[in-house]
C-alpha cells in the first residue's frame, strides 16, 4: 500500500506509474473548504482561531498559507484547476493578493501581516 496526502498531484497520475495502481491510497484533510460555514463571514484574524478551536487544526488555515507562500498556494490551485476542472478555480482574493505582491512571510504581507512575519 502506498498513501499520499498530496494537495495538487492527480492520483491518476501517481497511480499510472505504479505496478499495482489499485494499492494507492489518496487522502487530503479538510476538504472541501467551500463547504465550511467559515468562508466569507470572518476576517483573516478570526479564521485561524476558529479553525484551531472548531476543527482542531494546530495552526488554522491562513497562517500556513502565509508561511508557505500565497504564490505557492496559488500555483497549486491553478494546477488543480487545469487538471481537475473549474471547481478548483483559485479564489479571487488569493489571486489579487499575489498580484499585489502579498506573498506571506517572504514579502512581510499576506492574509495577515502578523502571521506573515512569525516564525513557524
Amino acid at each position: 500500500m502506498i498513501a499520499t496526502n498530496t494537495s495538487s498531484v492527480s492520483l491518476n497520475t501517481l497511480a499510472g506509474v505504479l505496478a499495482h495502481p489499485g494499492r494507492l491510497l489518496g487522502l487530503h484533510f479538510f476538504n472541501p473548504a467551500p463547504a465550511s460555514r467559515l468562508d466569507g463571514v470572518a476576517s483573516a484574524s478570526d479564521i485561524d482561531p476558529a479553525m484551531t478551536l472548531g476543527y482542531r487544526h494546530p495552526t488554522g488555515r491562513l497562517r500556513p498559507t502565509d508561511l508557505i507562500g500565497l504564490n505557492v498556494r496559488l500555483g497549486i490551485a491553478r494546477y488543480l484547476e487545469r487538471e481537475l476542472g473549474p471547481r478548483f478555480t483559485p479564489p479571487a482574493l488569493l489571486v489579487e493578493l499575489v498580484e499585489r505582491g502579498h506573498l506571506g512571510r517572504k514579502s512581510g504581507r499576506g492574509f495577515s501581516d502578523r502571521t506573515a512575519q512569525e516564525d513557524p
